[in-house]
This record gives structure tokens, sequence and C-alpha cells, in this order.
């Protein structure tokens, strides 16, 4: 019996560089100056990731 990962034909999780990250940090901290910080996070599709370093 061959053991399956759960989650081996979900989802694929995604990679941000440093720099995919600052940029969006840098986006993010504007948008939110106006209000529209949890707009942008929906609208890039990130309201749910997780940020590592």
């Amino acid at each position: 019996m061959a053991s399956i990962h759960p989650r081996a034909d979900g989802p694929r999780r995604r990679m941000f560089s440093p720099a995919d990250k600052l940029a969006h940090l840098v986006a993010y901290e504007q948008a939110c100056e106006t209000n529209e910080g949890g707009a942008y996070l929906r609208r890039e599709g990130l309201g749910r990731v997780r940020w590592s370093v």
C-alpha cells in the first residue's frame, strides 16, 4: 500500500523572492494609508499567505 500525501494533488505553495516580499510590503503600506490594505491583499491573493524570512 503506497502512502500518498493528502495534499499531493492540492494547491501548490507560492514562493516569493525577497524582492517580491519587499515590493508587496511597500504596496501594502501605501494601500494602508488610504484604508485599502485589506483590499490590496485580496486583490493580490495574499489574504492567507504566511510570510517567512
